[in-house]
C-alpha cells in the first residue's frame, strides 16, 4: 500500500502558519493518487543488505600494496541475495578497519570485489593517520553488481591489505576488518525496459579517434556523448553507434576526452547513461626516421630512490603514471645517472654517460607488476624498410622481462620479448635492439614497452 499525507501546511512569509485539509479532495484524486503511487514504486525500487557478521577478518601483510591485482588470503565471503530476476542499480558499502600493535590506519588498504559478476574496484582505498585506531570507510554507488541477476544471489569478498607488520603473513594482530562492520547494501527493482550497457572500456586511441567498447543490455543501438572533462550531460557531441566495439571520431589531437554510452531501444526508451570513460588522444606523428634520446627539457629526471615527480614529454604515454614522494610505483620514468639501488639497472646512460633515459624503479613494489610505455606516433611511410632501433640494460639477480609491442591501428603485436638479466652488472655496456618493422612500411605505428617487475628490488631494467 502506497500512503500520501492529504493535510497540506503552509507557512507564510511572516511566520504565521495554517493547515489545508485535502481529504475533501479524496475521492477527485483517488485515481491519480494511485497512479502516482504506482510511478513512485517503480522508481525508488529496493533496498537490500547483508553484514558480515562471523567475527574479525584478518589482513595480509604487503610491504608496499599497488593496485586491486593484489588477491588477500585472508577473506571470507558476503552472501547478499534479492529476487531472482531482479535488476541491480547500485551497491553501497561500509566497513571499519583497525589497526593495533604499532600498526597505523594510513597503513591500511582494501578493496571489494563481487565474485559473482567478477567485477572488483578499480584502485585500493586507503587510510589516514599516523597512528593506531579505527578508520571508517564508506563507498556508495559503486557499480560491481549492475545488471539483471538471474539467480539474485550475489557473493562479495572484501580484500584487506596492511604495509607494516610483517610477522604472520595473514593475520589480526597488526590490523583487521572490525566483525558486525562490513556491510552491503544493494538498490534493486524490476528490470527496466531498456537496461544500460556494462564494462565501458578504450581499447586504442589515435589522433583524431578512440576505440571503445561495451556489454551491450538488450539494445542493438547506442547513443554516445562525449566533451571536454566535467561537461554536462546534455552538452555534449553526440555519436551513434550500432555495434560494439565502436570507433568513436572527430576528436582533436593530444587532447582529455569524457565520454558516455547509453543503450536505445526504441523512440524515447533509452537507458541511464554509462560513464564517463576518460581518454587522451594522440600526439600528430611524427615522420621517420626520428630519434629520442630523452635529454631534452620535457624528460626530467627524478629524486631520491622510489625516482619521484619525474617527468616525461607529454605525447608519451605512460601507465602507472610516476611515484610521487614517499610512494613507490614500478613505472616508466626519467633518470640521469645511476638508479639509486644497488646491484641493479645501469650506473649511467648509454651515450654520453651525463644524460637522462628511461627506466623501471623496482623497489618497493610487488612481484608481477607491469609498466607500460607508449611512443610518440610515427610515420613510416619515408622509409622503404623501417626499423625499431633501441639500447637497453638489464642488470640484476632477480630481473624481470621486457616486451616490445607494435601498433599501426589495428591492435598491438609483439616484435620483441626479453627476460631475465641481459647484463651482468651495473657497469656492464647498454645492449642494442634492432627490430624489423618492415611488415609496418606505409603505416603509422605506436611503440610499447611493457616492463614487467621480477621477484626484487634488482629489477630496475
Amino acid at each position: 500500500m502506497c500512503h500520501l499525507a492529504l493535510d497540506l501546511t503552509i507557512i507564510r512569509g511572516d511566520g504565521l502558519s495554517f493547515t489545508v485539509s485535502l481529504k475533501v479532495l479524496r475521492e477527485r484524486m483517488k485515481n491519480y493518487i494511485n497512479y502516482l503511487c504506482i510511478c513512485l514504486s517503480g522508481v525508488l525500487g529496493a533496498q537490500t543488505s547483508a553484514t558480515y557478521t562471523d567475527g574479525a577478518i584478518g589482513t595480509e601483510y604487503e610491504a608496499n600494496p599497488g593496485s586491486t591485482a593484489l588477491v588477500s588470503r585472508c577473506t571470507d565471503t558476503l552472501v547478499v541475495n534479492i529476487p531472482p530476476g531482479d535488476y541491480v542499480t547500485g551497491l553501497d558499502l561500509s566497513y571499519d578497519i583497525t589497526s593495533t600493535s604499532g600498526g597505523w590506519m594510513s597503513e591500511q588498504y582494501s578493496y571489494l570485489e563481487c565474485v559473482s559478476t567478477g567485477q572488483k574496484e578499480a584502485s585500493l582505498a586507503n587510510g589516514t593517520g599516523n597512528n593506531s585506531g579505527t578508520f571508517s570507510y564508506v563507498r556508495n554507488g559503486l557499480g560491481l553488481a549492475n545488471g539483471l541477476s538471474a539467480s539474485g544471489e550475489f557473493k562479495f569478498v572484501l580484500h584487506g591489505f596492511r604495509s607494516w607488520g610483517s610477522t604472520g603473513q595473514c593475520n589480526s594482530a597488526v590490523a583487521f576488518i572490525e566483525n558486525n562492520s562490513w556491510t552491503i547494501t544493494l538498490q534493486h527493482g524490476p528490470p527496466p525496459s531498456c537496461p544500460a550497457s556494462t564494462n565501458f572500456q578504450l581499447l586504442s586511441v589515435g589522433t583524431d579517434n578512440a576505440r571503445l567498447s561495451w556489454t551491450p543490455g538488450t539494445a542493438t543501438n547506442w547513443n554516445l556523448q562525449f566533451g571536454a572533462p566535467g561537461f554536462a550531460l546534455g552538452t555534449g557531441t553526440f555519436a551513434n553507434a550500432t555495434s560494439t566495439p565502436f570507433t568513436l571520431n572527430g576528436l582533436s589531437p593530444n587532447t582529455t576526452y569524457e565520454v558516455y554510452v547509453r543503450d536505445s531501444c526504441g523512440t524515447g526508451d533509452v537507458s541511464a547513461w554509462l560513464g564517463p570513460l576518460t581518454l587522451l588522444t594522440s600526439c600528430l606523428p611524427v615522420a621517420a626516421p626520428f630519434l629520442e634520446d630523452f635529454d631534452g627539457t620535457a624528460w626530467t629526471s627524478g629524486v631520491a630512490g622510489n625516482n619521484a615527480n619525474n617527468a616525461i614529454d607529454g605525447c608519451w604515454r605512460r601507465d602507472p603514471g610516476s611515484a610521487v614522494t614517499g610512494t613507490n610505483v614500478f613505472s616508466w620514468g626519467t633518470r640521469q645517472g645511476g638508479t639509486g639501488s644497488a646491484n641493479t639497472g645501469p650506473a649511467s646512460d648509454h651515450t654520453s654517460g651525463s644524460g637522462k633515459y628511461l627506466y623501471t624503479e623496482a623497489s618497493g613494489s610487488p612481484a608481477g607488476s607491469t609498466a607500460e610505455l607508449i611512443s610518440i606516433p610515427v610515420d613510416c611511410t619515408p622509409l622503404t624498410t623501417p626499423e625499431l632501433r633501441f639500447w637497453y640494460h638489464m642488470a640484476g639477480a632477480l630481473m624481470g622481462s621486457l616486451e616490445v609491442f607494435v601498433d599501426n591501428g589495428s591492435g598491438y603485436t609483439s616484435v620483441l620479448s626479453l627476460n631475465g638479466a641481459q647484463q651482468a652488472g651495473v657497469n656492464d655496456p647498454w645492449t642494442e635492439a634492432i627490430v624489423s618493422l618492415a611488415a609496418y612500411a606505409g603505416d603509422t605505428v605506436n611503440i610499447r614497452f611493457e616492463g614487467t617487475r621480477g621477484g626484487g628490488f634488482t629489477s630496475d631494467m
